[in-house]
């Protein structure tokens, strides 16, 4: 059994059932297929401990990724193209400008909704309104790291 404790409301605690063993792979180089199988893992535990996803592995492993880091490396496509963008040199602003920004800008990047999908992933949504990233599993175990 996956323990879950995201201490949100509208985030279901309870137990649910234990989710599969995964194997990494590598993604294709120079036109060689690299496989590196890794020991296959499973997940036992997730908690929010209020700044960070705690993931209790079957290995052992615990990690702590801060929600910020789950936002910024999103897989869905939207963040994925705009990861790839050219960054574009921006012309000097004058010193004395000032931005102006949302309120909520301000704020530190939280969770609002954690839910799994099928028995492979989770969909987590963030308090900057964010909420197309499908986690999967070995996508977590890699951010992790």
């Amino acid at each position: 059994m996956v323990r879950a404790d995201l201490g949100i409301s509208g985030v279901d605690s309870a137990p649910s059932p234990r989710l599969p063993t995964f194997v990494i792979t590598a993604m294709p180089q120079a036109g060689k297929l690299k496989e590196i199988v890794m020991e296959a893992f499973s997940l036992e535990r997730v908690a929010n401990t209020g700044e960070t996803l705690e993931l209790v592995w079957s290995d052992g492993l615990v990690q702590h990724i801060p929600w910020s880091d789950l936002r910024r490396k999103c897989p869905c496509a939207v963040c994925q193209v705009e990861r790839e963008k050219p960054t574009l040199v921006e012309p000097v602003k004058p010193a004395n400008l000032l931005a102006v920004i949302d309120r909520a800008e301000t704020l530190p990047i939280r969770l609002t909704s954690f839910r799994a999908v099928g028995n492979y992933a989770y969909a987590i949504s963030f308090s900057d309104g964010h909420s197309s990233g499908i986690y999967s599993l070995s996508t977590l175990r890699q951010i992790g790291n």
